[in-house]
């Protein structure tokens, strides 16, 4: 166990990197998977590409190219606050009793089969969006708070 500990805090900032890009990979499989790719949905998949790219970026990057990633990151993350109220005000419009429906019925379908008792599409998990704002937001913090030498996760 030891020696699992020194290795991650000697790569740690690579180990939380590629936490970060599986995150969004993760992210982008499941948008593609749902089929999450009609209209106003592509900003998701785009979003999900570009959070995926940018943490990739950050391995080869210092100086202010690492603070510019890290702004592009945090500008990153407006778009699942953005993705929140869209889904919160989608479907039947409201959106409220749609999270409390949620609530009591205990969980979520994917949203490509997701059905209402009518049988109409019901309205997309409201908080969903929300994990690309998160990883977004971690992404941006964990790049700008590294102490960091030129390409010092490849050097490590």
């Amino acid at each position: 166990m030891h020696i699992v500990q020194n290795a991650i805090q000697k790569y740690f900032y690579a180990v939380l990197m590629m936490l970060l890009a599986g995150g969004f990979a993760i992210l982008l499989a499941e948008l593609l998977i749902t089929q999450h790719t009609d209209g106003i949905q592509l900003v998701a998949v785009v979003a999900a590409s570009v959070g995926l790219l940018l943490v990739l970026a950050a391995f080869f990057v210092s100086g202010r190219s690492a603070t510019t990633v890290a702004v592009l990151l945090l500008l990153l993350s407006v778009t699942g606050l953005l993705g929140t109220v869209q889904h919160l005000t989608s479907g039947d419009g409201d959106g409220e009793r749609a999270i409390i429906q949620r609530f009591e019925t205990g969980g979520y379908q994917p949203i490509a089969f997701a059905l209402d008792d009518d049988g109409d599409k019901a309205t997309p998990p409201p908080l969903a969006p929300l994990s690309l704002a998160g990883l977004s937001l971690m992404g941006s913090v964990i790049v700008i708070g590294a102490p960091r030498k030129k390409a010092a996760v490849l050097e490590s």
